[in-house]
């Protein structure tokens, strides 16, 4: 399994420019894998949200704690960062800011666009996609296989996942008298979705 690491001093410039006050057991230096708690690796980078650390299978490692947070009798395998705020929270939005996805600008010739379509600057379209008359903003990805129905806005900086279908008819439906059609409600509202 291909891991990914980080430099711990890019996680100590994350949390000064977010303010969010810390302290360290030790100095801590170098790189550390990314790390999850159910399966544990040496010199991994964890956050643990409960007050008491529940394994001892987790080693030569830093680990993102909160305040409250009551030590293991010996220390001197791992390293704790101490915040205020809530490990788990800080920890995906490091992780979200450091491995953030960025729009390539490509938009497929294998996709379908409506000539009625806005699209804004820097989009990335991937292939298969059917875009209908819709307002996508800047810097926004849709991922392939994806439709984005007519009277659907998207803003900027926005991520749709792979093989979504955005504005669709067909939520709202009743059977006929005799139960047998489906009378299905039109999508009249529109989709919106924010920056």
């Amino acid at each position: 399994m291909i891991r990914n690491s980080i430099n711990i001093n890019d996680f100590f410039i994350f949390l000064e420019s977010k303010n969010i006050d810390f302290e360290t057991t030790n100095k801590i230096l170098g790189s550390y894998s990314i790390a999850s708690i159910f399966e544990p690796i040496q010199n991994g980078f964890y956050f643990f949200s409960n007050s008491f650390f529940v394994t001892n299978q987790i080693k030569h490692s830093v680990i993102l704690v909160g305040e409250n947070f009551q030590f293991p009798d010996e220390l001197e395998t791992n390293e704790y960062i101490i915040i205020k705020k809530d490990p788990q929270l800080v920890y995906y939005q490091f992780l979200s800011s450091h491995y953030k996805q960025l729009s390539n600008g490509h938009v497929s010739k294998f996709s379908q666009i409506s000539p009625d379509a806005k699209i804004g600057k820097n989009v990335q379209i991937d292939a298969f996609c059917i875009i209908g008359k819709a307002v996508i903003g800047d810097n926004t990805i849709i991922e392939g296989n994806t439709t984005v129905h007519d009277n659907t806005e998207i803003g900027d900086d926005v991520i749709i996942g792979s093989a979504s279908i955005i504005g669709a008819t067909g939520v709202a439906w009743i059977w006929d008298e005799n139960y047998e059609h489906k009378i299905i409600q039109p999508q009249l509202g529109g989709v919106k979705i924010n920056n």
